[in-house]
C-alpha cells in the first residue's frame, strides 16, 4: 500500500468522512424514559446516568483505615461521561464523551480532581447546545472532514516522558496537561502519520519504548507504531486488510507483537447506508479467530495460526517459552457483549455474555495452537505489573463476577505459588483494579467502585498478599463518578 496516497485518503479516517444531510433525533427521546424509568427499580444503573459537569474536584477524602506511607503518586483513570445531554441519550456505553480522573495519593492522604477532555466533538457541541457528530453506537448524519472531529478521547491513558495522552482507538491521542488536566490538543507523532488511528492499549516494551496499533476500517488497513522513550516516532507500518475486524487490544514478547483478529468485521456499504460504525460490524461464527506474530525489526507478518471463532477485548499478556508463544486473554465465544453495553443505556436487564480466562499456545515449530480454559468464573480487565510486560507473569489482577450484577469482585492469581484469592464488594460495582508496587517494592491492588446505595464512588487500596482481607484503606468521594474503562498509575 502507498503511505502517501493511504494517509492523504484517510486523514485519520477510522470511522467516518463521509457527508449526509443533517437529521435530528425524534421529539421525544425513548432512551432517557425507558433508563428514567429502569432507574427507579434498579439502583446500580446510576453508574450509567452520566455526569455532565465539566468539572469535578475535592480536598482531601474520608478514608477509612489507612493508606500505606510507601504509596505516593496519581492514579489516573478515563471513561465515557454525557452519557446524557441536550435531552438526548446515547446508545452505546462506550459513545460519552472523555472525563479524566485524577486522584494524588501522598503521605497518607488522597484528593481527587476530573475534568471532560476538550475535544473537538465536545467543544463544538457544547458551543451549540445539541448533539451533533456520530459515535460508536449511536448514529448521526452529519458531515465531517475527517474521524478527530468524532473522537471521543474516553477509552484509556498513555503516560510518557512526564506527558500524558488520552487515547481512543478512531483517530489521535489527545494530549493533556498531567497537573491541570488541561486539554492540550491532538497528538501527531511526525508529519507523515498525522490523523493515523492510535489504539487504546498500547504496550511499553522493556526499553521504554511504546508499540501500538489502530484500525482505518473504511481504508482496509491496520496500523503499526513505535514510539521512543521520549514520544519520538521510531518506525510505523500499514497493513492492508480487507473487512477489517475490530482489534481492540494486542500483546507484545522480546520478539513479536501478537494479534488477534477476530470474525467480528466491518461492512463498509452497511456504514454508508446510514447506520453506526459499531452496527455496521458483524459476527461470523464459522470463521476462523487469525492469529498474527509480527517480528517487531521489520513489522513484516512472520507467522500466521487459526483459532475458533471469539472476540477479545483484553488480554494479559504473552510471553516466549522455548519453541512457544504463549498468550492469556478474556475471551468471548462472539460479540454479543457489545449489545450488553448498548441496552444498558437505556436500563434494559440483558443476560452478561460469558468471559473466561484462556492460555493459548502457539507452536512456531508445528505451527499449531491450542487453547486452555483458565476458570469457570467471568473474569475481565486483567492488570500485572508492568515491568513483566513481554515476559513470563508472575501475578495477574482481574475482575470478577460473582453474582448476576456485572463486575463485583477482584481477583489475583501467583503463578509462582499457585495461590488465587478474591474479594466481593457488597453492594457495589467494580472498575479497573492495578496492581502497582510502592517505593519499597511491596506489591498493592489500587481501583475504584461505584457504591450504588451510598451514591458514591470509592477508592480502594489493597495489600496484593492479602486480598481476602479485604481493603485496607477506602476513599470516599462526595459524588458519584461515571463508570469508566483504563487507567494508570504514576509513582512519584
Amino acid at each position: 500500500m502507498n503511505r502517501r496516497k493511504f494517509i492523504q485518503s484517510t486523514g485519520s479516517i477510522a470511522l467516518s468522512s463521509l457527508v449526509f444531510p443533517h437529521l435530528s433525533f425524534a421529539e421525544q427521546d425513548e432512551w432517557i424514559t425507558a433508563f428514567n424509568q429502569n432507574l427507579k427499580i434498579k439502583p446500580w444503573l446510576i453508574g450509567w446516568q452520566g455526569v455532565n459537569q465539566e468539572v469535578l474536584q475535592t480536598g482531601k477524602l474520608e478514608v477509612e483505615g489507612k493508606i500505606p506511607q510507601d504509596l505516593n503518586g496519581y492514579f489516573y483513570r478515563n471513561g465515557p461521561t454525557q452519557n446524557e445531554a441536550y435531552g438526548k441519550r446515547y446508545h452505546h456505553w462506550f459513545d460519552g464523551d472523555g472525563m479524566v480522573q485524577k486522584f494524588h495519593i501522598a503521605n497518607g492522604s488522597i484528593s481527587h480532581f476530573g475534568k471532560i477532555i476538550d475535544t473537538y466533538k465536545y467543544m463544538v457541541e457544547k458551543q451549540q447546545q445539541k448533539r451533533l457528530l456520530q459515535t460508536f453506537g449511536t448514529y448521526l448524519p452529519r458531515r465531517i472532514s475527517n474521524a478527530d472531529q468524532l473522537n471521543v478521547a474516553n477509552i484509556s491513558l498513555l503516560p510518557l516522558n512526564e506527558r500524558l495522552f488520552a487515547l481512543w482507538e478512531g483517530g489521535s491521542a489527545y494530549e493533556i496537561n498531567p497537573k491541570t488536566l488541561k486539554t492540550i490538543g491532538v497528538k501527531s507523532w511526525s508529519s507523515q502519520t498525522k490523523g493515523l488511528p492510535f489504539g487504546a492499549h498500547y504496550r511499553q516494551d522493556q526499553d521504554g519504548s511504546i508499540w501500538n496499533i489502530g484500525y482505518a476500517s473504511l481504508n482496509d488497513a491496520i496500523v503499526l507504531w513505535h514510539i521512543d522513550g521520549h514520544g519520538r516516532l521510531k518506525q510505523f507500518k500499514i497493513i492492508p486488510i480487507k473487512n477489517v475486524p475490530m482489534v481492540h487490544d494486542f500483546m507484545i514478547t522480546k520478539k513479536y507483537l501478537v494479534l488477534l483478529l477476530p470474525p467480528f468485521r466491518f461492512n463498509k456499504t452497511k456504514f454508508m447506508n446510514k447506520h453506526s460504525f459499531l452496527d455496521a460490524h458483524y459476527f461470523d461464527e464459522n470463521q476462523s479467530t487469525i492469529v498474527w506474530l509480527i517480528d517487531k525489526n521489520t513489522l513484516n507478518i512472520q507467522k500466521t495460526f487459526e483459532l475458533p471463532a471469539q472476540f477479545v477485548f483484553h488480554f494479559t499478556n504473552a510471553y516466549e517459552q522455548s519453541s512457544e508463544v504463549i498468550f492469556e486473554s478474556m475471551r468471548y465465544h462472539d460479540s454479543g457483549i457489545f449489545n450488553v453495553l448498548s441496552e444498558i443505556m437505556r436500563g434494559k436487564e440483558k443476560k452478561f455474555t460469558g468471559v473466561y480466562p484462556y492460555r493459548v499456545r502457539l507452536n512456531l515449530e508445528k505451527n499449531t495452537a491450542t487453547e486452555e480454559k483458565l476458570s469457570n468464573v467471568y473474569n475481565e480487565f486483567p492488570s500485572i505489573n508492568t515491568n513483566e510486560i513481554g515476559l513470563t507473569h508472575t501475578q495477574v489482577v482481574s475482575l470478577q463476577q460473582r453474582n448476576d450484577l456485572f463486575f463485583n469482585s477482584v481477583a489475583i492469581s501467583n503463578y509462582q505459588t499457585g495461590k488465587s484469592q478474591y474479594f466481593s464488594y457488597a453492594e457495589q460495582l467494580a472498575e479497573e483494579h492495578l496492581l502497582i508496587k510502592d517505593s519499597r517494592g511491596n506489591n498493592w491492588i489500587v481501583g475504584t467502585t461505584l457504591d450504588y446505595m451510598e451514591k458514591c464512588t470509592k477508592v480502594n487500596i489493597f495489600n496484593a498478599n492479602l486480598l481476602n482481607d479485604g481493603p485496607v484503606a477506602v476513599a470516599k468521594l462526595p459524588y458519584i463518578l461515571p463508570l469508566g474503562l483504563h487507567g494508570k498509575f504514576i509513582n512519584t
